[in-house]
């Protein structure tokens, strides 16, 4: 894919992870905690994709396209499968579902945790205050207890929040993710995104990624990958693109730039 063609979304998500979320909660500096991976290899989780998208602008209507020919809002599901662990350095295998049946294999995925590569993992067992990364001006802003797959999980939320950015009359992104704390591993994504470029393009899109199965914890925590099942999609509640789409975007496009 060509740099242009990744469009406003993806730089507005950049610019919103580099400086703190307007509404976010204000701490201290804190001393950089250790970082580490909490999954071994083997681990595996499921997620459902729910995506509504709407733009005039021809850069966003490609940046919306995975290849060309399937687009954001035909993905139904993701599977994240950990191939490798290298210190702070998780590499996953990750599998695209789409609504007509299609899979796409995305492999040799790399997520660092001690340092601001990927967006699937962060370090296990940060808390309210830690940065996700270090040097990164994003603060976990609350951990929380809440309920994923039937069972109770201290979950550290993350709010990202952007309201300004170059080549924009208004934006407003909004993003909320949720990692699990003991493993570092995202159990939910829900963002909404409104931008009106300056040349008068205008682009709305939502997306929310839930986690839906594991082994990581669970009933079935001991029963190794199942495979896909059909699970009734969820109701889009207003929520997406944002950090949403670079975590599916950081799958593909580094996929493509190894091919070039």
């Amino acid at each position: 894919m060509k740099k242009a063609s990744m469009g406003i979304m993806l730089s507005a998500l950049l610019a919103s992870m580099l400086v703190i979320a307007s509404n976010s909660m204000s701490f201290a500096e804190p001393a950089e905690p250790e970082r580490r991976v909490g999954v071994k290899v083997g681990d595996w989780a499921e997620y459902t994709v729910n995506a509504t998208f709407y733009s005039d602008d021809p850069e966003q209507l490609e940046f919306a396209r995975i290849d060309g020919r399937m687009t954001y809002p035909e993905l139904e599901s993701m599977t994240i499968t950990v191939q490798n662990v290298s210190g702070t350095t998780i590499t996953t295998q990750n599998l695209l579902h789409f609504k007509n049946g299609t899979v796409k294999e995305v492999s040799d995925v790399l997520t660092d945790v001690n340092a601001s590569r990927g967006g699937v993992f962060i370090s296990a067992n940060l808390s309210a205050g830690d940065t996700l990364f270090p040097g990164y001006h994003q603060w976990i802003n609350e951990t929380i207890s809440h309920e994923y797959l039937e069972e109770l999980r201290e979950i550290n939320h993350v709010n990202m929040t952007l309201i300004e950015a170059p080549g924009c009359t208004s934006i407003y992104c909004s993003n909320q993710i949720y990692f699990n704390r003991a493993t570092g591993i995202f159990v939910e994504i829900a963002s909404i995104s409104n931008i009106v470029k300056t040349e008068g393009y205008v682009t709305n899109g939502s997306l929310l990624i839930r986690i839906r199965d594991t082994n990581l914890w669970g009933t079935d925590n001991n029963s190794g990958y199942k495979g896909l099942i059909n699970v009734p999609d969820l109701k889009i509640i207003a929520l997406s693109l944002g950090l949403a789409l670079v975590v599916l975007s950081i799958v593909y496009l580094r996929h493509r730039k190894k091919q070039n």
